[in-house]
């Protein structure tokens, strides 16, 4: 299947993320650049992060969706293949790490995000929160519930 926006964060520098399946270019702030053949944006945990110039998916009641990423947490010396999906038809949010559902959980009100996507970073009440420490690649967008074998 292929994402409606994917961001490799391969750069070597810069701070434009681009986005190689969409329009959805990234503003990156405060990320370092890791080089090689497996590069990633590294996350300092307290401010850096990744903005995209638009919305790069739809949310709320109705929408299915799936946001996948290669991430290290600084805590951790090994990488994990991570995926959240919202499931439109049974309104459930999964985590699956390395093709594992680990948790789910009914979304029983589920909010239109319509601004941009953050990478490396939450908002919560309008405000920057959750912050990421350690080093994010590959981040891709789907517009539907991914089944844990996808």
């Amino acid at each position: 299947m292929k994402p409606v926006d994917a961001w490799p964060l391969d750069e070597r520098s810069g701070s434009t993320a681009a986005d190689t399946a969409g329009v959805d270019e990234g503003t990156a702030s405060g990320v370092r650049r890791r080089a090689g053949k497996s590069g990633a944006a590294e996350f300092d945990g307290v401010s850096s992060r990744i903005v995209t110039w638009g919305p790069a998916l739809r949310t709320g009641k109705g929408h299915g969706f799936t946001v996948a990423a290669w991430v290290c947490p600084s805590a951790v010396p090994d990488h994990f293949a991570t995926a959240v999906s919202q499931d439109a038809a049974d309104r459930r949010l999964r985590l699956y790490v390395d093709g594992v559902q680990e948790a789910a959980v009914k979304d029983t009100a589920p909010l239109a995000g319509p601004g941009s996507l953050m990478i490396g970073r939450a908002t919560y009440r309008r405000q920057a929160t959750d912050f990421f420490p350690g080093a994010i690649r590959d981040v891709r967008v789907f517009d539907r519930a991914l089944a844990s074998d996808e």
